[in-house]
């Protein structure tokens, strides 16, 4: 398989993913709020398991995509889109930071730390949905019928 039908997969397989991250991540916030420890805690193993695949694959997609970020340096940030594109890999790499500083360190930092990866995983949330928004013809192969070439 050569490397963009692999990145291509790759970039499908995180669809399911980022969904099952956002799902367990707000059932998991609301099971806070439940008086049963053991419901949370279940929630807490789900979020913790799907969001180690989404960092896998996440870091799979960045590592396909090394080109883009590479050319950053030469390129630069001038239009939209490049910014947008790079905040929401700060927004990720944010939220992942503090989740694995989360999962490494317990109760003891999880009160304003939960509430700050909280706040971004909401934020990361909305940029994932506009970002995926914006690819569903190149990921699932919606094309736009392109006009004839004369010859």
């Amino acid at each position: 398989m050569d490397k963009r039908k692999l990145n291509l997969w790759i970039d499908r397989a995180l669809v399911p993913v980022f969904v099952g991250v956002i799902w367990t991540g707000l059932e998991l916030h609301a099971a806070r709020h439940v008086a049963d420890p053991l419901f949370g805690h279940r929630w807490s193993v789900s979020h913790t398991v799907v969001s180690l695949l989404f960092l896998l694959l996440a870091g799979t997609h960045v590592y396909g995509h090394w080109g883009w970020y590479r050319a950053l340096t030469t390129v630069g940030c001038k239009d939209r889109h490049r910014r947008m594109v790079l905040l929401f890999s700060l927004v990720f790499l944010l939220a992942a930071v503090t989740g694995l500083l989360l999962l490494l360190c317990g109760a003891g930092c999880a009160l304003y730390l939960g509430k700050f990866h909280y706040l971004l995983g909401l934020i990361f949330g909305i940029m994932g949905l506009l970002h995926l928004l914006k690819r569903l013809r190149i990921l699932f192969g919606i094309a736009k019928p392109r006009a004839a070439k004369n010859r």
